[in-house]
């Protein structure tokens, strides 16, 4: 069974766990995420950059179902404009409803998730599918393929703001 890591559980590394359990691949998934799952820095933060200021048909997790955020707002009755600006707690519950359904998916088709709620301090490639993360602890974990998703770094970002 392969071994792949996502770091970060944030909207980018749920919208690749989503994707990946979709073509019900059989591997073990690792996500390294220190806040809890969904809800990432750049969701929970007070800068301006970070409101979901888009409109609804434009904040789908999977790249082949653009309209899926779309459908999850009529399906729960969040709203039943495709237009409508939501808040940004509805769209964290659709990324965290997203990841319960991806690890559904994923067990059904023998697959493993595993989060790590530590940081991943480093990670070294040893050749094209052969890679090591060494977590804040400094423990070493081997990988086939990994994802990198960590958001913006925060401290970066306020100078624009």
């Amino acid at each position: 069974m392969i071994n792949i890591a996502i770091i970060g559980g944030g909207v980018g590394g749920i919208s690749a766990l989503a994707q990946l359990t979709e073509k019900n691949i059989n591997a073990n998934f690792t996500i390294y995420e220190k806040a809890e799952i969904a809800y990432s820095i750049s969701m929970l933060s007070k800068y301006s950059s970070h409101i979901c200021n888009t409109s609804s048909l434009a904040n789908s997790l999977y790249n082949k179902k653009p309209d899926d955020f779309a459908e999850y707002l009529i399906l729960n009755k969040k709203v039943t404009d495709d237009n409508t600006f939501v808040p940004r707690g509805i769209f964290i519950d659709y990324v965290y409803d997203t990841f319960e359904q991806s690890v559904k998916k994923a067990t059904k088709a023998g697959s493993h998730i595993r989060i790590v709620n530590k940081k991943a301090a480093s990670l070294t490639v040893e050749d094209k599918n052969s890679c090591y993360i060494f977590d804040e602890d400094g423990e070493k974990e081997h990988y086939h393929f990994v994802f990198v998703s960590t958001g913006p770094g925060l401290e970066d970002i306020a100078q624009y703001i």
